[in-house]
């Protein structure tokens, strides 16, 4: 008699290690699934920092940007070199907004985002590069810029 209660106290113990593995299991391939997302959303980014870095970085943006905040006319070569310059910030915003909602940023870093968004948006041709190929993003960033833009047509 004592002989089966032993076995039954033992297995008892053995399937609750069995379940407290599974749940740690769990935990872990939840763990790897974020880190994993994490680094494929990062490499996509650093791509596109490569791929975009002519032309958010090039030589031309400074004086274009600075005819921009002097209310000059852009020719249309700088005109393209802007709405270039600025699809590549949209599309690196993405990026960041992508990892702040992974949970991947603090709160500073958000508020920070916001003002890069703003700058973006008061800027006449990053308002119309955003107009032209906010399509191409997820929904949700979409509705975050929009409710940034929101906010700053009501005087928010």
């Amino acid at each position: 008699m004592k002989f089966e209660q032993l076995n039954t106290w033992l297995s008892l113990f053995a399937n609750l290690g069995v379940l407290a593995g599974i749940f740690f299991l769990a935990i872990e391939i939840q763990q790897n699934t974020e880190t994993s997302k994490f680094q494929a959303l990062q490499a996509n980014r650093n791509a596109r920092i490569e791929y975009f870095s002519g032309m958010r970085d090039s030589e031309y943006i400074i004086p274009i940007l600075s005819k921009l905040s002097a209310g000059e006319e852009l020719t249309n070569e700088e005109l393209g070199r802007a709405s270039r310059h600025y699809q590549a910030a949209w599309s690196l915003e993405f990026y960041d907004w992508a990892q702040r909602e992974m949970g991947l940023a603090g709160e500073f870093a958000t508020i920070q985002r916001d003002g890069v968004v703003i700058a973006l948006l008061t800027n006449p041709i990053g308002l119309r590069t955003w107009n032209g190929t906010k399509a191409i993003f997820p929904d949700e960033f979409v509705e975050y810029v929009d409710n940034i833009l929101t906010e700053m047509n009501s005087g928010e």
